[in-house]
């Protein structure tokens, strides 16, 4: 059987990581959780980021038991066998599948929500067939393209977060009451 080759470095790989767990929910939720939760959704932001830590300690770990190629369906086939790794790795193939769909459906209509459902159509299919065609092209091009779009992220999120730091105001709601 022919082996994988292994062509993504540290770098890449960390990068590939840091934006899995972080998603393009981080986008899209904050707005949701917040009219839903309140300041408490802060709460379970950095729960779920804890949460995502563990689970990126456990494919590290699992990285080093089992130094081969082949990601998800070489941890599962070393703990159920061939079969049902084949089915975990197609599943989790769809599931990329689908949530590239998704998300680029997602990112239109909070990008261009006064357009018409024929535009948000064809941009979205544009977008799909753009990742395919990354996706056909090996795995070099759609890592590149994964930390360019990483890079994208965490400099908007650190746009985003930093000058909110200086715009915080900490007390509570009467102490601010009372001072306008």
């Amino acid at each position: 059987m022919a082996e994988l080759k292994r062509v993504l470095g540290f770098k890449t790989l960390v990068i590939i990581s840091i934006i899995s767990m972080m998603g393009s929910a981080v986008f899209f939720d904050p707005p949701l959780g917040a009219a839903i939760a309140g300041p408490g959704s802060i709460i379970s932001w950095i729960l779920l980021t804890l949460l995502a830590v563990f689970i990126a300690k456990c494919f590290g770990e699992l990285a080093a038991m089992f130094p081969k190629a082949g990601g998800i369906y070489e941890y599962s086939k070393q703990a159920f066998g061939r079969f049902p790794s084949f089915i975990i790795a197609w599943i989790s193939l769809l599931v990329s599948i689908i949530s590239i769909a998704m998300l680029s459906i997602g990112a239109v209509q909070y990008l261009a929500p006064t357009q018409s459902t024929l535009f948000k159509i064809i941009v979205s299919s544009i977008i799909i067939i753009a990742f395919t065609i990354i996706a056909y092209r090996g795995i070099e091009t759609s890592s590149m393209a994964t930390v360019f779009f990483g890079i994208i992220s965490i400099v908007l999120l650190l746009s985003i977060i930093i000058p909110g730091f200086f715009k915080m105001d900490l007390r509570s709601e009467e102490r601010r009451v009372g001072k306008e």
